[in-house]
């Protein structure tokens, strides 16, 4: 599963609605002056873009996952990303961001 390379971009619209939608109010995440001192800018959801990571590497097609390990690099910011397969067997993706590598993630298929 999951294609080569896919070309995102994190909004403030999907921070708000992610926020909404798992009443995680995190001022890291909302608030810029908050999130001034520790980061500079609004940092995007880490289960965001796991889900964004899943999302790409499942195609829409079901499965039956059995892990993720997820690893970040960097803070992850509003400003377009690129998801990139690094493995096929295990469902490793990477997100890139001005040509450096922010966060990786990795899928596992449940054992049967």
């Amino acid at each position: 599963m999951g294609k080569e390379s896919t070309k995102i971009r994190f909004q403030d619209e999907h921070i708000q609605i992610f926020s909404a939608l798992s009443f995680d109010a995190n001022p890291l995440h909302l608030d810029p002056d908050y999130s001034r001192a520790p980061c500079g800018k609004p940092v995007v959801f880490g289960m965001a873009a796991t889900l964004s990571a899943l999302s790409h590497w499942s195609e829409g097609k079901a499965f039956s996952l059995g892990m993720i390990r997820r690893v970040f690099l960097k803070p992850i910011f509003l400003i377009e990303y690129e998801w990139q397969a690094q493995e096929k067997r295990s469902g490793r993706k990477c997100l890139s961001g001005k040509g450096r590598s922010v966060y990786i993630v990795d899928f596992y298929y449940a054992r049967k």
